[in-house]
């Protein structure tokens, strides 16, 4: 669940970025471009992404303070890393 969770808002502070500022989505297949590798990590980068969703900005911070991946994180790495992989290959030709 937890991971559903922020697989939204990972989704819902990436696309609401690409619409709203005209990025390119497919810079996440850069190689360097890293995914975090602790959830302290991962938070920080999000909780940037929640601040660019102006009236849901508030909505995203709540959510992600109330996910806590502290030891979840690291076993949802590889998958997450896999995902990333397939949708590179799939819709950015990376």
């Amino acid at each position: 669940m937890k991971f559903f969770i922020v697989m939204c808002l990972l989704v819902a502070v990436f696309m609401t970025g690409t619409d709203a500022q005209g990025y390119d989505a497919c810079i996440i297949c850069k190689p360097f471009i890293k995914f975090p590798e602790t959830w302290d990590e991962a938070k920080n980068l999000l909780a940037e992404g929640c601040g660019n969703l102006g009236e849901a900005k508030s909505a995203c911070n709540g959510l992600l303070n109330a996910a806590d991946l502290t030891r979840s994180y690291p076993q949802m790495l590889p998958y997450a890393l896999s995902i990333k992989e397939i949708g590179c290959k799939y819709y950015c030709q990376e």
